[in-house]
């Protein structure tokens, strides 16, 4: 009984957890390796955040996936700095420019008499 107890508690200490850096939700490893195991398309359930944006996660106290504890673990990594992606927001400026782009050709292609 006492070798199972010990089993379980080693089993328990190698399970990691994962952060989503977008808003805190904490995915918590049902077997060791489990995470690495998940499809890449796994979303946060709380925000739809793709598997990339969740990094290793320590926790300091134990700490519940509410509303309260995730607000602050989101202040956390805020305060801490969150790792925004280049990729994404060069991205996102390109497909403004694109946008921008086509409107003015439509807008100048509406406007010119031939």
């Amino acid at each position: 009984r006492a070798a199972a107890t010990v089993a379980r508690a080693a089993t328990a200490a190698t399970k990691q957890k994962y952060v989503c850096v977008d808003c805190g939700y904490i995915y918590t490893e049902r077997k060791p390796g489990d995470f690495k195991n998940l499809p890449n398309d796994y979303k946060c359930p709380a925000c739809t955040s793709t598997k990339r944006r969740f990094k290793p996660y320590k926790e300091p106290k134990k700490g519940p996936n509410n509303a309260r504890a995730m607000a602050n673990r989101q202040q956390e990594i805020s305060e801490n700095g969150s790792d925004i992606n280049p990729a994404l927001i060069i991205g996102f400026l390109a497909i403004a420019a694109a946008g921008a782009f086509g409107l003015f050709n439509a807008l100048d292609a509406a406007t010119t008499v031939q």
